[in-house]
């Protein structure tokens, strides 16, 4: 008789503990999410210039800020890769090539897939590498017949009701060739 009374109290008691700790991982998880997709963590005493600046030397960002980018007047490369995948480390010296040569043309970024899972959220990714490619004016990029069959790999993400193309990528590795054929479609004068 006294087991039974204490389970009474000792399982209520559990199954509340188990929802507080589903409430504050969840939110813990809403916060991580929002500074994946929030400008930059610069000092607070940084400008907006200064933070433009910083950004947009940089190839590798731990977050995406698309009010930032769409500030550059410039189309928009994001590279989504995993720390240790072989097909990401394959295109790396290409990316950077391509990032080190045409970075005043074209707004290039790098980010980690793997260490923000959380971005799942918000791109649909199936594998890395995957680039997701954007317009000046952060439409999605559609490229012409001719560059779909000279590039394999390019997909669309389209909008079940309007079937607008909502994202435009190619899955696999890029090499610095292909990044330049694509920008150059993009409407990235090179010369």
């Amino acid at each position: 008789m006294k087991a039974k009374k204490i389970l009474q109290i000792i399982v209520p008691a559990i199954i509340i503990l188990i929802i507080i700790s589903m409430y504050f991982i969840k939110n813990n998880d809403k916060e991580q999410e929002s500074a994946v997709l929030t400008a930059d963590n610069h000092n607070a005493e940084t400008t907006q210039d200064e933070s433009v600046a910083l950004d947009y030397s940089s190839l590798y960002t731990e977050t995406l800020d698309f009010e930032l980018y769409s500030s550059f007047d410039k189309p928009l490369i994001i590279d989504f890769y995993g720390e240790d995948c072989y097909a990401c480390e394959l295109m790396e010296e290409d990316f950077e090539k391509f990032f080190a040569h045409y970075s005043d043309f074209i707004t290039i970024k790098g980010f980690d897939a793997w260490k923000h899972p959380e971005i799942n959220y918000y791109f649909p990714l199936q594998v890395v590498p995957t680039q997701f490619f954007f317009n000046a004016d952060m439409t999605p990029f559609i490229p012409s017949e001719s560059l779909v069959e000279q590039i394999s790999g390019f997909a669309y993400y389209t909008d079940k009701e309007t079937g607008e193309v909502v994202y435009t990528v190619h899955m696999g590795a890029l090499f610095y060739d292909e990044a330049v054929i694509i920008a150059e479609e993009m409407g990235v004068n090179l010369d």
